[in-house]
């Protein structure tokens, strides 16, 4: 086979595997009666009319930067996540808006009440309740479906303008983070794991009362019960600062 129909039936397999993945998650999105967010061909994700929910607070609140090693800044900023770009932006002196570089040092992100925790490799999550265990949640923008380029998009750059329509959905992931700072996906394997010495309670609570890993209500009154199950004085898993 000579190299340019090698090329050609790579290509074919690609554009394959992407339809039925896109037809997949779009039948999915569809099933959930989730709304689907339009980006028209060429058009930038400001001009849309949805453009407001790419930001997870309606406006930019105070807030401050936790490093790694307990220090925290005394500068005050105004801050808020960009879902869509999946980044923590603040209005700068210029009153324009800036993303705050990736950096391995930064360990919280503090907004209002709300704390965010920051992985260098995949980003940002909010801290929803804290012990020696935590529970987070990653929310993004996902992309259900492509038009106008036979579902050929093996790949996506955020923010570069592409010659088709894609269609969004938010979605929202939960996580557990051991006192080592480690992610786990919430799931049954997960927090048997992360709670061994209570399995057979956490198996009983399970079988009592099924949890569905990607309701925000049923995660939460998991996550509860393993606390109660813990042993009293577990170190916190997440801390907002050691001090200044």
């Amino acid at each position: 086979m000579s190299f340019t129909k090698l090329k050609k039936s790579i290509s074919t397999i690609l554009r394959f595997l992407t339809l039925s993945l896109l037809a997949t998650t779009a039948h999915n999105v569809f099933c959930q009666d989730i709304e689907l967010l339009l980006l028209k061909r060429f058009e930038n994700v400001s001009q849309t009319s949805w453009r407001g929910q790419i930001y997870y607070f309606p406006q930019f609140q105070e807030g401050t930067i936790i490093y790694r090693t307990g220090f925290k800044i005394n500068q005050t900023l105004k801050l808020n996540y960009n879902i869509y770009h999946e980044r923590m932006e603040f209005i700068g002196e210029a009153d324009d808006t800036l993303a705050i570089e990736g950096n391995k040092e930064i360990k919280l992100i503090e907004i209002g009440s709300h704390l965010f925790y920051h992985d260098y490799k995949s980003g940002y999550y909010e801290i929803l309740s804290t012990s020696s265990v935590s529970l987070a949640m990653q929310p993004k923008f996902r992309l259900g479906k492509t038009e106008g380029n036979d579902g050929l998009l093996p790949f996506e750059t955020r923010g570069a303008a592409m010659a088709c329509d894609r269609y969004y959905y938010k979605h929202a992931s939960y996580f557990f983070i051991d006192a080592k700072e480690q992610l786990f996906k919430a799931s049954k394997a997960s927090v048997l794991k992360l709670f061994p010495e209570h399995k057979s309670d956490i198996r009983a609570y399970l079988m009592e009362k099924p949890v569905d890993f990607t309701s925000k209500e049923d995660i939460i009154r998991l996550t509860n019960y393993c606390y109660q199950l813990d042993k009293p004085g577990s170190g916190n898993a997440m801390q907002r600062s050691d001090g200044n």
